[in-house]
């Protein structure tokens, strides 16, 4: 989930055969106002050489939409797992993300995202000035390869400097540390480069299943009849495709059964629904297309871990007032 932003600042590489130093740092961030998040540790205050560093808490049926940053953000899920779905420069993605899962997000390229359970994410944003610097190092004229966008993919390089990162913020500080933060950041940017060079992160497989417009006409359909009774008939007959085969189909689309995919999305709608405020318990259990109170509150906690109830007073307390 993409969580930071850098403005001002720029960064300058000198390079000699024994030296590859940053010259200037400590670009600023600010941009936690997009999702609904808390703040677990962060590098804000840090002097963290062209990037910034922060690690949250997502809460289960988390959305935003995210503006085209001039900086890469890497995210990489570090506990808790969650279906997730993204919308990266245009192109949709969907797929269960676990503790590892990482995802790039390039300078430039607008994103949502929206996912159903709690998780913890680390987020690295690098700034371009330090990608730029970085990709001078290049020994061979190859040309530039745009930094790919990456979802729910696995890169043990990233995965591991996110981790020292966060083991660093969250230790008593020490003069030295600058000089773990300027290593990082070298090595994420020097990891960018590799990956625009040699694809060092795969992207993910997309398996056959539906084709893109017929998923998307069932999916909205799904989306736009929530509060009534939906049957996998229903849903083979807006695909045009038998039952079975449409069972196949979506399955192999979205990693999930159908109507596992109708609970889950009422079960989202719950969640946007409680944090709107504008309704009882009773009156969201209907709108969503629950029989009955009884029945949400039991199909809430399965997907959630968690009663309607809790959530509620989970997210009024995470709400700051205002006076």
């Amino acid at each position: 989930m993409p969580l930071a932003h850098h403005t001002g600042g720029q960064a300058r590489w000198t390079q000699s055969a024994e030296s590859f130093t940053l010259s200037k740092v400590n670009e600023p961030h600010a941009f936690h106002e997009h999702f609904s998040h808390e703040i677990l540790v962060s590098s804000r205050g840090e002097a963290c050489a062209g990037m910034t560093v922060d690690q949250v808490q997502v809460p289960g049926g988390t959305s935003g939409t995210m503006p085209a940053f001039p900086f890469y953000t890497v995210s990489t899920i570090t506990k808790g797992s969650c279906e997730a779905e993204a919308c990266l420069g245009g192109v949709d993605y969907r797929g269960v993300m676990r503790v590892g899962s990482v995802s790039i997000v390039p300078a430039g390229t607008s994103s949502t995202f929206a996912c159903d359970h709690d998780n913890d994410v680390t987020l690295v944003s690098v700034s371009r000035a330090l990608e730029e610097a970085a990709n001078e190092l290049r020994t061979e004229p190859c040309g530039r390869r745009d930094v790919p966008v990456v979802f729910n993919s696995r890169n043990d390089t990233i995965e591991s400097l996110s981790a020292l990162l966060v083991s660093q913020l969250s230790q008593q500080r020490h003069p030295a540390q600058r000089l773990i933060y300027d290593g990082a950041s070298q090595a994420f940017a020097a990891e960018l480069i590799r990956i625009s060079d040699d694809d060092t992160i795969d992207p993910p497989e997309t398996p056959a299943g539906l084709p893109p417009k017929t998923l998307a006409k069932v999916l909205q359909h799904i989306d736009e009849r929530l509060s009534d009774s939906i049957s996998l008939n229903d849903l083979a007959i807006v695909a045009n495709v038998s039952r079975f085969h449409f069972l196949k189909l979506f399955k192999l689309s979205t990693g999930v059964t159908p109507m596992a995919y109708v609970e889950r999305s009422r079960v989202r709608r719950s969640q946007e629904l409680i944090c709107a405020g504008r309704m009882e318990l009773t009156e969201i259990a209907l709108a969503v297309g629950f029989a009955d109170q009884s029945h949400f509150t039991h199909r809430f906690r399965r997907y959630t871990g968690r009663t309607p109830g809790d959530f509620r007073q989970e997210r009024a307390r995470r709400v700051v007032p205002t006076n």
